[in-house]
């Protein structure tokens, strides 16, 4: 009786533990966008995280968005990063270097569920540039250092 319940507690655990390799396990979706009348705003919560956030404005507002998903079963299984930054809606291209990020309040965010620094920040180096392709569409440049490891580049069409 000891060897069956021996075998049956050892067939439970290790059926949870086969290997995830569906198409949405893990995955990683992208957002790459820009709204009109908006502006980059910027709340501190009740926790003391700071945040940017878009609300109604006058200028435009571009947005990019990585959320990375895990397998369900993993504690602590999304984490991603955005960016917001703002420009003047009569521009059709711009270039703005370190010195002018916090003019266009760009501010960049990791987000997960466990452990890592969620406040909202402007990257003290980096490069964002962007021409108007259409009234939908802006192709933008992003090259901003993250910390001392990690620099962010994007270099993609932003949808309307």
């Amino acid at each position: 009786m000891k060897r069956l319940f021996a075998l049956t507690l050892i067939i439970y655990i290790l059926s949870g533990c086969k290997k995830h390799t569906g198409k949405d396990c893990p995955n990683d979706t992208y957002k790459f966008d820009f709204k009109t009348n908006a502006k980059v705003d910027t709340l501190t919560n009740p926790e003391g995280t700071f945040y940017a956030t878009v609300k109604s404005g006058i200028n435009i507002v571009f947005s990019y968005e990585k959320v990375h998903t895990e397998c369900p079963e993993i504690a602590d299984g999304i984490w991603g990063e955005k960016f917001f930054f703002e420009i003047n809606p009569s521009l059709t291209s711009f270039n703005y270097y370190s010195d002018s990020l916090s003019a266009m309040k760009f501010y960049y965010n990791a987000f997960c569920i466990y452990g890592c620094n969620n406040s909202a920040y402007i990257p003290a180096e980096g490069v964002v540039e962007g021409k108007k392709i259409s009234e939908d569409k802006w192709k933008i440049y992003v090259n901003v250092k993250i910390n001392a490891t990690r620099q962010l580049i994007i270099n993609e069409v932003f949808i309307k």
